[in-house]
């Protein structure tokens, strides 16, 4: 069950309003300013929005938080607020994993000046293996166990990534023993 919390701040005008979730565990404070009126909500969490009213023209503004600082939402002609995705302006690439030797073997190859950030990855392995992951000779993972027919599978959305390769570095799957392991790997450069 919410409840209301009244507190003031001593660089704004006291708190509207303060409404607590019981089960986040977080407190809303709602503010305005008093040099820029903008109605500012906080959450106990980082995230901020606020709305600027303006008296003479009965018109609302929105404020969202980009990660750095606030920046008015646009509108289109009707006053609906438009909201970009951010999008990922990299390359995505995929890369085929069709490997059966033992030891180190080189799925992408490195580039220079640039890293490899895989963002998914899809293997299977025919046969009992251990497979790791590595960039050059560092271990991103440690040696996974597979019985045949065995696999592993996860991804994220860049830019969001699982592995980052070094500088200038190549990415590298380790196989135990010279068993058939296939797949793909999906990564951008940066």
């Amino acid at each position: 069950m919410a409840h209301e919390v009244i507190k003031t701040d001593a660089n704004v005008r006291p708190v509207i309003a303060g409404i607590t979730d019981d089960a986040a565990k977080e407190i809303v404070n709602i503010r305005v300013d008093p040099s820029t009126k903008i109605l500012k909500v906080y959450i106990s969490n980082p995230t901020i929005f606020e709305v600027a009213v303006s008296e003479g023209t009965d018109s609302i503004l929105v404020y969202g938080f980009d990660g750095s600082v606030n920046q008015k939402l646009r509108t289109d002609a009707d006053g609906h607020p438009q909201i970009d995705i951010l999008s990922v302006a990299k390359t995505l690439k995929q890369a085929c994993i069709n490997i059966n030797a033992a030891g180190d073997n080189t799925i992408i190859a490195s580039v220079a000046g640039k890293k490899l950030k895989i963002f998914g990855i899809v293997l299977v392995c025919t046969g009992a293996v251990a497979v790791t992951l590595k960039s050059a000779t560092t271990l991103l993972t440690g040696a996974m166990s597979f019985s045949a027919n065995g696999g592993y599978t996860q991804n994220v959305s860049p830019p969001c990534y699982l592995f980052e390769t070094g500088t200038g570095e190549g990415f590298i799957i380790n196989l135990g023993a010279g068993v058939q392991v296939s797949g793909m790997v999906s990564y951008f450069e940066e």
